[in-house]
């Protein structure tokens, strides 16, 4: 009777060892992860955020010439470009965006609509609400407004999502009224110079949704050279072309929060030459002019009033090194600031390409120049600059007389896989993997086979699903990985791996089965004996 006992003892452990040999890989194979779309965020970052300069692009599509373009970027992280254009007889302004959400640009369509005369002189901007305000100078006798020249205005109401009727600005003017800025403050006014023999301001009631009444800004003698920025506490800034003694020179003028125009500033007439400024605010206050300058030759000539003390700083030159025309200087809510002008990229050749340099707030030093249309064989002019909340650049300028755009913005993750290898032979067995990652990324997963459902994944390394290793067909097997980042932008890789058969008619529950019921029966025939 012991060694029956014995006997069964054995014949059981043996049995639980068989069990144990087929359970084992079985119990302990990888857990199938979350199945989900790639819409969901997986917050997961590896590395700051890689950004480049892309190859500059045409956005005018017209067979005419096209001119003075102005751009800028809403809430959404839509770009929104106003251009002129010489479609025949008259001038007319054109309007084109590129949509965030579906990753295109719209179809360009005529911005002056119900205009007859030239449209001429665009600029554009955003406000923190989503809304965006467009105003040009026209000829046309507009609602009776007269035959002068006028400034028209359009604004787009993020609320209706539609575009206004044009309004004029200037009706109640009987000269020539031309060249108008418009920059908003961070409560969504607009705040608008134009000149009509002088400097003129007015601005737009974000509120009432109403222009407020003309005021003289600034003495110029019908010089177009003016430039407006507004600072976070709405204090308005405006710098101009003013020919008040031997030559002409640049004025500045400030209005305060009483709504006085206060701080006349002449820079000195040192120059033969002065022209074309722009002015930008930092968020303490500081105000940044620049303008050309020079005696034969000219280029950028930079000073800065600081808003502690309210002095200027000396005449700062080389900025941009070479000759330098047509600047923009605009900053962002992080207190940097950016620039964009027409560099002369071969001296004396008369060949000018367009740069970009930035100010960076947390060093307070310029960053190299960048060409970004290096190699370009046509003269580039007229730049715009427009810059988001995550600091990416957007520029627009004129070359062979088309519109071209170009953006300093997030690249793709870029993945590499490290295993599986292409051509690897796999079982039945779900593969290993491990992959790595240049550049930032929030998720990253995985598709087999092109399929329907994508496959969350959290680490680098890991092991496909084995449910859907099983579901998937002998044969060539197509392993996709995927990573995006912040931008909506997404990085992938490929291999292509081989999944072999399993054994012929090798069914793993039907083997248990098998097993169980055999080795039950030579139990109970050893036991019987």
């Amino acid at each position: 009777m012991k060694c029956k006992l014995k006997n069964f003892r054995l014949n059981l452990i043996f049995t639980l060892l068989i069990f144990s040999e087929l359970l084992v890989p079985i119990l302990f194979c990888p857990l199938s992860t979350r199945e989900i779309t790639i819409n969901e965020y997986f917050p997961h970052t590896s590395a700051a955020e890689n950004k480049k300069w892309y190859e500059p692009m045409i956005i005018s599509n017209e067979t005419t010439q096209s001119n003075n373009p102005s751009i800028t970027v809403d809430k959404f992280g839509n770009i929104h470009v106003v251009w002129e254009v010489n479609s025949g007889p008259t001038d007319d302004i054109y309007y084109r965006y590129w949509n965030s959400t579906l990753k295109v640009w719209s179809s360009t369509v005529k911005f002056s609509i119900g205009c007859t005369e030239d449209s001429q002189e665009p600029s554009i901007v955003a406000d923190h609400y989503g809304n965006i305000h467009a105003v040009w100078h026209d000829y046309t006798n507009y609602s009776g407004c007269g035959f002068d020249t006028d400034i028209f205005y359009r604004r787009w109401d993020n609320l209706t999502r539609s575009w206004s009727s044009i309004e004029v600005i200037t009706s109640s003017s009987n000269s020539n009224s031309r060249y108008p800025k418009i920059a908003i403050d961070k409560i969504g006014n607009a705040h608008m110079i134009w000149t009509e023999g002088d400097t003129y301001y007015k601005w737009w009631n974000g509120f009432t949704k109403l222009w407020q009444n003309n005021e003289t800004c600034a003495s110029n003698n019908g010089y177009p050279d003016t430039a407006l920025a507004v600072d976070e506490q709405g204090c308005v800034h405006v710098a101009s072309k003013y020919d008040g003694g031997p030559r002409p020179y640049m004025l500045y003028r400030r209005r305060n929060r009483s709504e006085n125009w206060v701080d006349d500033f002449n820079f000195d007439d040192i120059f033969s030459y002065n022209y074309n400024p722009t002015i930008a605010t930092e968020k303490n206050g500081n105000v940044h002019v620049m303008w050309t300058a020079g005696f034969g030759w000219m280029s950028g000539t930079y000073r800065i009033r600081y808003n502690a003390t309210s002095t200027w700083s000396d005449y700062m030159f080389g900025i941009v090194p070479k000759r330098n025309y047509d600047h923009v200087l605009i900053s962002d809510l992080l207190g940097n600031l950016y620039l964009v002008g027409r560099i002369e990229t071969i001296q004396n050749s008369l060949d000018f390409n367009i740069f970009v340099r930035v100010l960076e707030a947390s060093t307070s030093t310029w960053t190299e120049t960048k060409v970004i249309n290096e190699g370009s064989f046509f003269n580039s002019y007229c730049p715009d600059i427009a810059v988001d909340n995550s600091s990416n650049i957007y520029v627009v300028y004129v070359e062979d007389n088309e519109i071209y755009y170009c953006k300093y913005y997030p690249v793709p993750p870029e993945i590499s896989i490290i295993s599986p290898i292409d051509g690897q032979t796999v079982g039945a067995t779900a593969p290993g993997y491990e992959i790595s990652i240049d550049g930032s990324y929030d998720s990253i997963w995985y598709n087999l086979n092109n399929n329907t459902t994508n496959t969350i994944i959290s680490s680098l390394t890991g092991t496909i699903n084995q449910r859907v290793w099983d579901l998937l067909a002998d044969g060539s097997v197509t392993l996709d990985f995927y990573a995006n980042n912040s931008a909506g932008m997404v990085g992938s890789a490929q291999v292509m791996v081989i999944k072999e058969p399993a054994i012929p008619g090798y069914d793993v529950y039907l083997l248990i089965g098998a097993i169980c019921v055999i080795s039950v029966v030579l139990i109970r025939k050893r036991f019987k004996s």
